[in-house]
């Protein structure tokens, strides 16, 4: 209920749009109608999750217990995605006593084994994106880059803005409130995303996006998220193989430099099983919005 009195408390301030407002829209809405479109027939699935660090985290977590205390052996992990939430999570297979290990999981579930497949422009929040349109000042230019035309939308907010998830998911670093301008480089002729900014009060984050041709499917495999302060520069790349039809990721790597500390955290999914029947409890936390 919230959040259709959020929508429709937008679309009452915003009035009647533009022309500038609709093309707007309709270039960002053919990209989002044109991601959501890929791999036809994948539903759902879950894999196995495997890494390292697991056992690192594990190790640094009971540091401090006594010597002779039990330590909890590395839980399984499975990762579950669905195409009508467009999300992930993670949970572990069994139950673990340890509520540092129950926190760990939920640390892989919101920054570590992100699905880039609708992770910009998801589908579902369409109605918001619309509804954010109308509460910007919103430009569309074009430009010829090298020999390919580019298209870009831009929004400017009257007063720092929470996008709601409505133009990209958590996981990788860029603000989701206070934002005071949005801009997005499409290419109109692939119909991708090819970059986004997203300014606030006190930064301006850029991500960029490469894309890979893997059996006449356009994938994402790779984004590079920097500031304009210097003071991040990520790298999130996927290494994708056929299952049962369908490419999906088998690893995925995070080259995180904040502040001059680099780390490198990767993690690889195998045992995928496509379209079947998620535990309900798995569902009904996907379905969450």
């Amino acid at each position: 209920m919230r959040r259709y009195l959020f929508l429709l408390t937008l679309l009452l301030l915003g009035g009647f749009p533009s022309p500038a407002l609709s093309s707007g829209i309709e270039s960002l809405e053919e990209i989002a109608r044109a991601a959501a479109a890929q791999q036809p027939g994948l539903n759902n699935y879950q894999a196995l999750l495997e890494t390292d660090r697991v056992a690192e985290m594990i190790a640094k977590m009971t540091a401090n217990l006594p010597p002779d205390a039990p330590r909890p052996q590395p839980p399984v992990l499975r990762k579950y995605w669905t195409r009508e939430s467009g999300r992930v999570v993670v949970k572990a297979d069994s139950m673990t006593a340890f509520p540092y290990m129950q926190e760990m999981v939920k640390r892989f579930s919101r920054e570590f084994a992100l699905e880039l497949n609708g992770f910009f422009l998801p589908a579902h929040a369409s109605a918001q994106r619309k509804a954010l349109f109308a509460l910007a000042r919103a430009q569309q230019g074009e430009n010829i880059l090298g020999e390919e035309r580019r298209l870009t939308v831009d929004l400017a907010f009257a007063a720092p803005t929470d996008l709601h998830r409505a133009f990209f998911a958590d996981g990788l670093g860029l603000p989701q409130e206070g934002v005071t301008a949005l801009a997005c480089e499409l290419d109109p002729v692939r119909k991708l995303l090819r970059r986004m900014e997203v300014t606030t009060r006190s930064n301006r984050f850029s991500a960029e996006l490469r894309y890979e041709t893997l059996e006449k499917e356009t994938l994402l495999t790779e984004v590079r998220v920097t500031t304009q302060d210097g003071r991040v520069d990520e790298r999130f790349v996927n290494f994708f193989a056929p299952f049962d039809g369908f490419n999906l990721p088998t690893r995925q790597v995070r080259t995180s430099n904040r502040d001059g500390q680099q780390e490198v955290f990767s993690v690889t999914f195998s045992d995928y099983r496509i379209n079947g029947d998620l535990p309900a409890a798995i569902v009904r936390e996907l379905q969450q919005p």
